[in-house]
C-alpha cells in the first residue's frame, strides 16, 4: 500500500461503539444465560441503570453480537448458532397442504 494512504489510515482515531448497550454487553449476556426475557432485561436496565431501551433494540443487539440463546455462549462467526444443526443437519422442508396453498395464492 502507498505510504501516503497508510499514513492517512494510521492517523484515523478508533471508532467508538455505536450502541448505547455496548457497556452493558456482559450484563446482558449473563442475564440471557440465566434465561431472562428481553422484556425483563429491558426493565432491569431501565430500573437499575437508568437506560431506557426498547425490547426490539435489545433483541437486535443480542442477535448482532451473536450472544447465544439461553446459555450465553458466543456463536462462532459464520458458524451455525444451533449445535444440533451440526449433528443432525438442517430440518427438512415442511410440506404445505392444498388448502394452505390456495390461501397463500400458490398454484397447485
Amino acid at each position: 500500500m502507498d505510504t501516503k494512504f497508510q499514513a492517512i489510515l494510521d492517523s484515523l482515531p478508533p471508532k467508538l461503539p455505536r450502541s448505547k448497550l455496548e457497556p452493558y454487553a456482559d450484563l446482558i449476556r449473563e442475564l440471557r444465560k440465566r434465561e431472562r426475557s428481553y422484556r425483563e432485561i429491558a426493565g432491569l436496565l431501565k430500573e437499575r441503570c437508568g437506560l431506557n431501551v426498547g425490547v426490539h433494540t435489545l433483541y437486535s443487539f443480542v442477535r448482532t453480537r451473536g450472544i447465544g440463546e439461553g446459555d450465553g455462549r458466543i456463536a462462532e462467526p459464520g458458524g451455525n448458532r444451533c449445535p444440533c444443526v451440526r449433528q443432525h443437519g438442517p430440518a427438512p422442508p415442511v410440506a404445505i397442504g392444498a388448502c394452505e396453498k390456495s390461501a397463500l395464492n400458490i398454484s397447485v
